[in-house]
């Protein structure tokens, strides 16, 4: 794939059964959402590779003992793109907190849809990444490299 042409929009290149086979491989505690993943990627016109391949970067699928989405109890945000509290009504220190996996996964395909494609009018790996996870706080270049790559491996042939 050539920088600039990584759209996450159309239709899933991935099933629900390959992502819950996904997520029960790496044993994220988001098991068993393969199909929300999917209905919502079609809702938003969004492939769910993608949206994966951004829970997979940012947390290693919610597995990673460092992810902020943990809170002192042992349970979890369901921030699956660690999105910022910008203006939500439940919070867990800077980070979005929601009831639910499907509530997280929702609001996730809800915040690129409006804020990045229809506000801002982008929708490639490229164009994304350097707004939602700026080079101040992140290596763009590694973030991009990593979503298309996972992308691209879990896509079906």
């Amino acid at each position: 794939m050539a920088p600039g042409n990584t759209s996450i929009r159309g239709t899933p290149t991935i099933t629900a059964a390959r992502i819950d086979e996904i997520l029960r491989i790496y044993n994220s505690p988001a098991q068993g959402t393969g199909q929300i993943w999917i209905d919502e990627g079609i809702a938003y016109n969004i492939n769910p590779v993608y949206a994966l391949a951004f829970f997979m970067h940012e947390s290693n699928l919610g597995t990673n003992p460092e992810w902020s989405g943990w809170k002192e109890d042992g349970t979890s945000t369901h921030n699956v793109g660690n999105i910022i509290c910008a203006e939500y009504a439940r919070c867990h220190g800077r980070f979005r907190d929601y009831a639910t996996w499907q509530e997280g996964i929702h609001d996730w395909y809800r915040l690129i849809a409006f804020e990045y494609i229809d506000q801002r009018g982008i929708h490639t790996v490229e164009e994304i990444i350097p707004v939602y996870a700026p080079e101040v706080e992140n290596d763009v270049a590694t973030y991009i490299g990593s979503v298309r790559e996972y992308a691209l491996e879990w896509s079906a042939p």
